[in-house]
């Protein structure tokens, strides 16, 4: 088939696909609630198409028909037939799942006319949520981009905007819901990538000889090149003067640096990189390097020509330096100078203003004569920044150490950098600041450069900080993890008094909106955390791994006895992030403490509120049962408080925090952070319960809600269960219902609310805790 990429291009998983997966359901669960509300918005633009006569009637059935579940078996088909297996087989599922998504949804929701609105329902019983025939089009045209030629690519988003049209011509969505369908589609598709993976576009051989026919070279032969650069497709090429290596930068390749580059700048903070270049960009950029490096007299590639050629492929065409790779010399051949040489080339590339960005076992080339040169600058930055110095230090550092050991390793940079320069390198040898190609499948890799950090110390004669480990979790700590989830079911059961019947019937006429609304203001809480944590200590913490740890402590809080985990955790990531064990303890007690000073004055705050508006309110029934539940839960805090474990535990926590609080109140921009992530922390939960209970058709004042909130959060920390489990839904229900709200919905809301800010998050922080290992943050 014509319309088929002619690649051989290996399915590989991307973290863009991750990216469009979590937007894609945000945007599915906005556009959810926004057809539930039946807006006038909604029905205007819906009108703009439906008003249209019959006459379009028969052309917008047969359009309408191509989102079918006939047309993705048809298609599947005719794949299997024309021996595209693999194509065939991503379009039917996402075909299928997209499908069942959709009707599984209109069972659940559905039809929703707007009431006093003329329409034409032409098809179907009514417009549904979300729109099926849009979403399973969406998701196979998504399904096929990977495999097919750009024109392709455009007809099929031809396809997916007349289909769409058609679903609101016949009536059988308004906007929300063929908007709905359409990020349905998306998501299923990039859920289906995250598993299978899918081909990229990377250039291939003859679209690469096109694009090198277009910038005037005559090429006689080309072949893929046994070295690889991240992110593109080597090629060597021969010319009619001479041998060059091209490397290719295609759509994938686009996405790819757009995303990378826009993570990287959330997840580090790093100086001078540039976030948003184009792929042409790119290559000129490398190009410039180069000649830089040429001028300085540094052996590395040389440069011949970049540029933009064929089906808009950015190419950069080099003459590679010869030598074998570090990584394929013989130990007996890396000889003390041999090291020095290469020390020495990357001191001149540095002199030349170039930081390499990748100095790996495969990027230093080791000549016959000993001599050395760098191939692959596709890292690198133009600049005399030292953390980028000092980064490509400490990869030096470490691909020589694996290759002559330790000694030998560090003998060398320390002849060539000095004590200073040495001591440095020390905070950069970690897997977050080194290649991937120095880190990835490296067994025992912490201990290697645990050991390397002692010995660069010892040789540079500063100290080193142990660091504390926390032990590697495994399918047991997630069996635990699963089974106190379990056991939250069972405690709730156990609540005397409670219909569950009623329960249940409260779940079904639920408006699930504003529990999604919930879930997706979650993510604020462990950012507020976050916020709170980077101010309680001097040193300029990145956001994102940040909020990560705060995730991740929510897993190992349930596995680990009074929060130990937690805080061992997050010590461990500040001492990666450069804060000395002693000082990451007193931030945590800071933080720890402020964050109980905020609680007490809100739940008393609330108090007070609360029993003054009961008091002035001689209608409010329930006014005596309010005071009852105030003096309930002042009572138990003093009675636990009364205990001499647990006063000589709180008393002198609080004091030592009121002291550390007025310490860093003299920096105002961090004492706002710590108490402010603080307060934002404590604030947020009674909104989310608030809107669980509006879910369930109740509502409290907001004195009201952080009153139940706090004091039932306060009470679940006391109680020897992790997390509060059982006595925190206890206490909330009791709470809620004698502020007046019915028995059977306040369970209800407070399932889901502990659902949302219970249950998922340590799903959530098992996987985040295993990325923060592997990135070296803890």
């Amino acid at each position: 088939m014509a319309w088929v990429r002619d690649t051989d291009e290996r399915a590989k998983r991307r973290g863009l696909d991750v990216v469009r997966l979590v937007a894609a359901s945000v945007g599915f669960a906005v556009a959810g609630m926004w057809a539930q509300t039946q807006s006038s918005v909604d029905l205007n633009l819906f009108a703009t198409l439906n008003s249209l006569g019959n006459e379009f009637l028969d052309v917008a059935k047969v359009l309408y028909a191509l989102g079918s579940i006939w047309t993705v078996l048809v298609l599947a088909l005719v794949l299997v037939v024309a021996r595209h297996l693999r194509i065939a087989a991503q379009v039917a599922l996402a075909g299928a799942a997209a499908w069942g998504v959709a009707l599984l949804t209109n069972e659940i929701l559905g039809d929703h006319l707007i009431a006093a609105a003329t329409m034409h329902v032409r098809v179907g019983d009514g417009p549904t949520f979300p729109v099926a025939n849009v979403a399973v089009v969406t998701a196979v045209a998504l399904a096929l981009f990977p495999f097919v030629v750009r024109p392709v690519r455009r007809a099929l988003w031809v396809v997916v905007i007349v289909v769409m049209a058609a679903a609101m011509y016949l009536g059988a969505g308004y906007p929300s819901d063929v908007i709905g369908a359409l990020l349905l589609g998306v998501a299923v598709t990039a859920l289906i990538r995250m598993v299978f993976g899918s081909p990229g576009g990377a250039p291939t051989t003859s679209e690469v000889r096109d694009a090198l026919t277009d910038l005037g070279f005559a090429v006689h032969g080309i072949a893929y090149a046994r070295e690889s650069i991240p992110g593109a497709s080597v090629m060597d090429v021969d010319l009619d003067d001479a041998g060059v290596r091209v490397a290719a930068y295609g759509r994938d390749e686009r996405d790819a640096m757009f995303a990378a580059r826009l993570w990287h700048r959330m997840m580090y903070r790093e100086p001078g990189r540039p976030d948003f270049a184009t792929r042409l960009q790119h290559v000129e950029h490398v190009g410039f390097a180069l000649v830089l490096a040429e001028r300085a007299g540094v052996p590395a590639a040389r440069f011949v020509r970049s540029g933009v050629g064929g089906a808009e492929t950015a190419i950069l065409v080099t003459t590679p330096p010869a030598g074998a790779a570090l990584a394929d010399v013989p130990v007996d051949r890396v000889s003390d100078g041999v090291l020095a040489a290469l020390w020495a080339g990357v001191r001149d590339l540095h002199g030349a203003g170039v930081s390499h960005g990748n100095l790996d076992l495969l990027r230093v080339l080791v000549g016959d004569d000993g001599t050395i040169a760098f191939d692959d600058l596709a890292a690198c930055m133009v600049t005399r920044d030292p953390y980028w110095l000092d980064r490509d230090h400490a990869a030096v550092v470490v691909a020589t150490a694996r290759v002559v050991g330790n000694e030998r390793a560090i003998a060398a940079a320390k002849e060539a950098l000095g004590d200073d320069g040495l001591a440095g390198v020390i905070p950069l040898v970690q897997p977050a600041a080194l290649p991937t190609g120095l880190t990835h499948g490296e067994a025992h890799l912490g201990d290697a450069l645990k050991q390397l950090r002692k010995d660069l110390a010892a040789a540079a004669g500063v100290e080193d900080v142990q660091t504390r480990k926390i032990r590697r979790l495994g399918w047991t700590d997630l069996g635990i993890a699963v089974g106190v989830l379990i056991a939250l079911f069972f405690a709730i059961r156990s609540l005397s008094g409670v219909d569950w019947s009623s329960v249940q019937g409260e779940f079904e006429k639920a408006t699930w909106g504003w529990a999604v609304f919930a879930l997706i203001l979650y993510p604020l809480v462990p950012m507020s955390w976050a916020t709170a944590l980077m101010g309680s200590v001097t040193a300029t913490l990145p956001l994102v791994p940040t909020v990560l740890t705060q995730l991740a402590c929510s897993f190992v809080g349930l596995i680990t006895p009074d929060g130990i985990g937690g805080t061992a955790l997050q010590i461990d990531y500040l001492h990666k992030q450069g804060v000395p064990v002693a000082s990451g303890g007193s931030a945590m007690a800071l933080s720890s403490g402020v964050g109980g000073i905020v609680q007490l004055t809100l739940f008393f705050g609330a108090a007070a509120i609360t029993a003054t508006t009961v008091t002035r309110s001689s209608s409010d029934a329930s006014g005596s049962k309010t005071l009852i539940a105030i003096a309930v839960v002042a009572a138990i805090l003093g009675v636990l408080l009364s205990i001499p474990k647990i006063r000589h535990t709180v008393v002198p926590a609080v004091r030592r925090a009121l002291h550390d609080l007025w310490t860093v109140l003299r920096n105002p921009r961090k004492a706002m952070m710590l108490v402010g992530g603080n307060l934002a922390g404590n604030l947020i939960y009674p909104v989310l319960l608030g809107l669980c209970l509006l879910a369930f058709h109740q509502r409290l004042d907001f004195a009201q809600l952080v009153f139940v909130q706090v004091g039932a959060g306060m009470l679940g920390n006391v109680a020897p269960v992790p997390g509060g489990l059982g006595v925190t839904e206890a206490a909330l229900t009791g709470l809620l219902t004698n502020f007046g709200v019915p028995a059977a919905p306040a369970l209800a809301a407070v399932l889901v609310f502990r659902a949302i800010t219970f249950a998922l998050p340590p799903f959530l922080g098992f996987f985040t805790l295993r990325w923060l290992r592997a990135q070296g943050y803890a």
